[in-house]
């Protein structure tokens, strides 16, 4: 579709933000060759610069999901991107969902 389809999101202006959970997992339909990736997640609160938050890893073989027993606070208009920096392969595809509480 000549885009780029990301995992971000931005905190509404009137809420705080509490990540709870991430999961990460990856396809390669075109080879049965496995491609492990290495995943950033960066927040930037508003008006600052990403920091990374966690460093993650998936493959085709094997997702990872983290339920985070003490959630990540993000502040209001703070910005979350999990941002794939590197991976041993080429092809495949990469999937990151993630569940935040707006309180």
């Amino acid at each position: 579709n000549n885009q780029t389809l990301m995992a971000l999101y931005t905190i509404p202006a009137n809420y705080t933000g509490y990540l709870l959970k991430h999961h990460c997992s990856a396809q390669n339909t075109d080879s049965s060759s496995s491609i492990n990736f290495v995943i950033h997640i960066k927040t930037r609160e508003y008006g600052k610069v990403f920091r990374t938050k966690s460093i993650v890893s998936c493959s085709t073989n094997q997702s990872e999901t983290e339920n985070l027993p003490f959630p990540i606070k993000l502040e209001p208009k703070t910005d979350i991107i999990f941002n794939k920096v590197s991976a041993n392969g080429t092809g495949g595809s990469l999937n990151a969902d993630f569940d935040i509480a707006l309180l």
